[in-house]
C-alpha cells in the first residue's frame, strides 16, 4: 500500500485499489453495473435465468442423462 492508494470496505472484505488504476476500474464497474441492472430489466419483464444465460440446452441434456440413469440404462 502507498500513498494516494484507495482502500475499499465493504461486508465483504477490503481490497486496496493503486491510484493508477482507479480510472479502470471505476470504468469497469460502471460498465458491470450496466450489464447487471440491463438483467435485472430482463428477469422483472419474467425472462428466466435459464434463457438469459443460454442453458436451456443444457439443462435438457442434463434432465435426459438424470432420467437415463434413473431408469437403470445402459450407456
Amino acid at each position: 500500500m502507498r500513498l494516494g492508494d484507495y482502500v475499499v470496505l465493504d461486508g465483504d472484505g477490503v481490497v486496496v485499489l493503486p491510484r493508477e488504476r482507479a480510472r479502470e476500474v471505476l470504468q469497469r464497474a460502471r460498465e458491470r453495473a450496466e450489464r447487471e441492472a440491463a438483467l435485472r430489466a430482463r428477469f422483472a419483464r419474467g425472462e428466466l435465468s435459464v434463457d438469459v444465460y443460454g442453458l436451456r440446452q443444457n439443462l435438457r441434456e442434463a434432465l435426459a442423462e438424470a432420467e437415463r440413469l434413473r431408469g437403470g440404462e445402459d450407456g
